[in-house]
């Protein structure tokens, strides 16, 4: 099967192209038709997996490739946002000293976006979990390291969570993680993987069994960082075996919120879960930390019928051993990191240097401060090795979107943050691939970007960005 999506909204298809869903009567894997109203139902004929048989006689039906609509998967989506409780945090936009910061390099010249909230040192709680079944082959040692040292390369990791977001942030953050001794839980890991029980459920009862049973041994909470409703930002968690669940069952590793539950005096918001199996890699749990810690949104399709910021892109996909940076609007607008370049007031026709592999970009900003083209300078190696492509990077932005509006490129619908393809061909959108060497602004391909190219240099309601 090939699955893709998260714990809001899924599509699981065959390699065949024929789209899954669970049966609500029978709890069996079916294939898919759609109904009158054009949601996605069981055809009541089950998917083994075994053959090819079954899929050749559905095939008859001639339902292939069933999805959703984009308004269809935005309102489940919601729904399961809404269930979830999931509360987001909005951005504070204050100015502060930076030069009492510890740790911190020193500003060219300040960020007017500079937050304190996404700088400094932030502390999370990483809980390990043993089954009474089940056990762990990852040392607590293996996992501390993973998350904390300065100078890990286990399992062909490219530095730890900790480094990682040093590396992206220009030192301004400081993440790191307590990481706790193994807690086995008080049942088994089929107790808790029941695929007849709502995911979220089970897992939080199981990380609340752990919370509390730390409580107990005197854990001092105190030292773990709050958001701004007092809650512990971030709790990780790592737990025993494979990942045993097919998706939105069980243990299906995922992001959610403990609602503010509370252990003595302490309140826990948002949390992330995913199996330990046999190794370690910090891509996903980079991802999933850029919304615990960053807010961060994602960037790809919830649909899939287009690739979103596809491989360019931290929370679009992330990688594995050597998850590429976010986004520079989300590192330099969003997060405020880096010593952007605003170049509204630059005369025409200037030279402007965009220094390669740097937190810093250049900012092109609409006079509503809303719209934004942003450009980095990326030679692909390092962190930015899953470009593949050297070149200049332009980025377009919209602080008011997100990138469930999909590929329309309208003023209505469009992206939160879009790649301008070089190219012109807009892969991304139309998801023909994600990422390829004419996304790049460079020698031996284009190298012009202005109002009459394409794409094209004006802002989204059609005006020219040029001062």
């Amino acid at each position: 099967m090939i699955v893709w999506g998260d714990e809001y909204y899924t599509h699981v298809e065959t390699f065949g192209g024929y789209t899954l869903v669970r049966d609500s009567e029978t709890s069996s894997i079916c294939y898919a038709i759609s109904d009158n109203n054009g949601d996605i139902i069981s055809s009541k004929i089950a998917y083994t997996g075994l053959n090819r048989k079954e899929e050749k006689d559905f095939e008859k039906a001639n339902n292939k490739n069933i999805k959703e609509s984009q308004e269809k998967v935005n309102q489940k989506a919601k729904r399961s946002r809404e269930f979830l409780s999931e509360e987001k945090l909005s951005l504070k936009n204050s100015i502060t000293n930076i030069q009492n910061r510890p740790e911190m390099f020193v500003r060219l010249a300040p960020n007017p976006y500079y937050s304190s909230y996404y700088s400094g040192s932030i502390v999370g709680l990483t809980l390990l979990i043993d089954f009474p079944d089940v056990k762990s082959s990852i040392t607590q040692t293996q996992v501390d390291n993973y998350c904390n040292s300065l100078s890990y390369t286990d399992f062909g990791n490219n530095g730890s969570v900790r480094q990682y977001f040093r590396d992206i942030s220009g030192n301004a953050l400081d993440y790191t993680n307590v990481v706790t001794a193994y807690y086995t839980a008080k049942n088994n890991k089929s107790y808790y993987t029941d695929p007849n029980i709502p995911i979220g459920t089970r897992a939080t009862e199981l990380i609340k069994e752990a919370l509390t049973d730390l409580n107990s041994k005197g854990f001092n909470f105190s030292q773990l960082s709050r958001d701004s409703y007092s809650r512990v930002r971030a709790v990780n968690v790592f737990y025993a075996g494979g990942r045993d669940n097919a998706w939105s069952e069980g243990l299906w590793p995922h992001q959610w919120t403990l609602n503010g539950y509370r252990v003595g005096t302490t309140t826990f918001g948002g949390y992330q879960i995913t199996n330990i199996g046999s190794s370690l890699t910090i891509g996903t749990f980079c991802h999933e930390n850029g919304h615990l810690i960053c807010d961060w949104a994602d960037t790809y399709d919830y649909t899939y019928l287009s690739s979103g910021c596809g491989r360019y892109d931290l929370m679009s996909s992330s990688g594995t051993t050597n998850p590429v940076p976010p986004n520079p609007y989300f590192r330099n607008i969003l997060a405020g990191w880096g010593e952007p370049e605003i170049l509204n007031n630059r005369l025409s026709n200037s030279t402007i240097n965009v220094y390669s592999n740097q937190v810093s970009a250049g900012i092109y900003r609409k006079d509503n401060n809303r719209e934004f083209y942003v450009i980095e300078n990326v030679q692909a190696t390092g962190r930015w090795s899953g470009f593949g492509t050297s070149g200049l990077y332009i980025w377009h932005a919209d602080k008011n979107k997100n990138n469930n509006d999909e590929r329309q490129m309208t003023n209505a619908q469009h992206y939160q943050v879009s790649l301008e393809q070089a190219d012109g061909r807009f892969d991304l959108e139309y998801n023909r691939n994600s990422g390829d060497s004419g996304d790049a602004y460079r020698y031996g391909g284009a190298t012009v970007f202005k109002e009459n190219t394409t794409p094209n240099s004006k802002w989204w309601d059609g005006t020219i960005s040029r001062t």
